[in-house]
Formats: C-alpha cells, structure tokens, sequence
C-alpha cells in the first residue's frame, strides 16, 4: 500500500482511474477499496479529491504570501 501511496501523490493531477490504482496496489478492486477504506477511512475517490484540495489550498496560499511580501517591497521601495 505504501507504494500506491507514493504513486497517488506523485500523480494527483493525472486522471487516476480505480482500476489503475488497483494495478499499481497489485490488488482486486474490491481489496483496494476495502484495504483503502479500513488504512484511510475515506474510498479512494474521496481520499484523491481531499489531497486535491489540499494541494490548491497550499498554491493559493502561497500565491497570496507572494503577493503580500510583494507589495510589502513595493512599499518599502517608494519610502523616501
């Protein structure tokens, strides 16, 4: 499972389709779903969609800490 793991989080923004995921566990649907849910508690879906979020929410944070620390060089530039 650790290695389906590393695979998920170095592929979130490729289309990961449950019958993939299952052949990179090297299970069955069926034990990737129940293996999944019993380690996560989330389905694989949900588990993939949070990370995704997670991800974006990270980017737009960063982007308005750049902005911030932007503006705040702007500002200290223009000071006489």
């Amino acid at each position: 499972m650790h290695g389906l793991f590393h695979y998920i989080e170095n592929n979130l923004s490729a289309d990961l389709d449950t019958g993939l995921l299952a052949s990179v566990g090297y299970t069955s649907h069926a034990k990737l779903f129940r293996d999944f849910y019993n380690l996560t508690g989330h389905s694989v879906k949900e588990y993939v969609r949070k990370r995704r979020l997670l991800n974006a929410l990270a980017l737009i944070r960063q982007a308005q800490t750049s902005r911030r620390d932007d503006r705040h060089y702007r500002k200290e530039r223009m000071k006489p």
